[in-house]
């Protein structure tokens, strides 16, 4: 199923102070997995399925990131003789503004700076041969500027398609992600029976396979995370209230994005926030545990979602809770826990069935002040 973008429109309604609610967690740990279920604040009943959440390390400290200004003439210098020893990249086509780099090959069709609006997960570049020569184009892109303090191997590295659907049941190939991004488009289909809407997608998966292939794709996609004290920075804005866009327009957060080809060229290039750290600050105050996120904090604020899952139409799972920092509007940072959901579409799994179980799931993140519980 096409990839909804919801999670990233949902911040703003979604601080909430913490209350003590009836339901409890009811969880099992052991051998390093979580299973169960529990219920969040508005009621909602997820599964739980997944890895132990790591700690924050301790003592925790606090940094303020000070704005560094890019050098325009010395980034353009050392991008042109990475290129010249390279062959990867035609730095021609960089725009340096501020604190932002953006960097897109001019004849590269691709969803563009769409890209760094994408939720990441967990998908290192393993043995796969186009994913260790992207991982080694960007690693050089990155030291050629002098840029230091980011998380290697790299979080992602991972073909372009994967970014739709969900990391924890991912398309197992591009012609399961076309096959399931034409299964998504006619809505008005499934009335005039199953055996004419098979045979209207199996045509839509032909051509567009077709097309697919004479772009050269799939690419691959490389997201790049900056550590602070060994823990992560999230590799999205921090959203304000009523605002967006490709910069978020919120609190930024150091991250990276690129697009390489199969031969390793890189073809789009994003790195927002060149920064510098303050000297760090021991910050004692107590963390929220992260199961406390999930019954006192936890909301989720689709009344559709409300709906279906009543209907027994939907399901929500845990997958992951993860332990990362970010920013506030003072350039000050602070722990936070990011919930990983994923939901999976009973409905379509039934009226559907057959098909590979990437098609049947999304996944979506909420971020939480691991302090006070509020939603970031």
């Amino acid at each position: 199923m096409r990839k909804t973008l919801r999670a990233f429109t949902v911040f703003c309604l979604m601080a909430l102070l913490l209350t003590p609610v009836p339901a409890l967690t009811e969880l099992m740990i052991a051998g390093g997995r979580v299973a169960g279920d529990f219920i969040t604040r508005d009621g909602v009943l997820v599964l739980v399925d997944m890895p132990e959440p790591a700690a924050f390390p301790q003592p925790l400290t606090q940094s303020r990131l000070v704005k560094a200004p890019i050098n325009d003439k010395d980034a353009r210098r050392a991008l042109d003789q990475f290129a010249l020893e390279t062959g990867v990249l035609n730095p021609r086509d960089t725009d340096i503004t501020g604190q932002s780099l953006y960097y897109m090959q001019g004849d590269y069709r691709h969803h563009g700076a769409s890209i760094v609006e994408f939720d990441d997960y967990a998908a290192p570049a393993g043995e796969d041969a186009q994913h260790l020569r992207a991982q080694a184009a960007v690693k050089g892109f990155l030291d050629a500027l002098g840029i230091s303090g980011y998380e290697y191997p790299f979080y992602a590295c991972r073909y372009d398609y994967l970014l739709w659907g969900s990391a924890f049941h991912p398309f197992a190939s591009k012609e399961d992600w076309i096959r399931s991004e034409s299964f998504n488009v006619p809505e008005s289909l499934p009335q005039y029976g199953i055996w004419d809407y098979r045979v209207h997608l199996d045509k839509s998966v032909r051509g567009n396979l077709g097309k697919y292939d004479i772009l050269g794709r799939p690419p691959t996609e490389v997201a790049v995370r900056f550590l602070l004290d060994d823990v992560p920075l999230h590799t999205t804005n921090s959203w304000s209230p009523g605002q967006s866009g490709i910069t978020g327009d919120g609190n930024a957060v150091p991250f990276a994005r690129f697009v390489v080809t199969k031969e390793g060229v890189i073809c789009f290039a994003y790195i927002q926030f060149w920064f510098q750290e303050q000297k760090a600050q021991p910050d004692p105050r107590p963390i929220l545990p992260w199961q406390d996120i999930l019954t006192q904090a936890l909301t989720i604020p689709w009344e559709e979602y409300h709906q279906k899952q009543t209907s027994g139409d939907r399901q929500l799972w845990l997958r992951a809770v993860e332990p990362m920092k970010s920013v506030d509007e003072n350039g000050l940072t602070f722990p936070i826990w990011r919930i990983m959901l994923e939901e999976e579409d009973l409905a379509a799994r039934r009226d559907f069935p057959g098909h590979p179980d990437s098609f049947y799931y999304e996944d979506f993140s909420f971020t939480f002040d691991a302090f006070t519980g509020a939603a970031r």
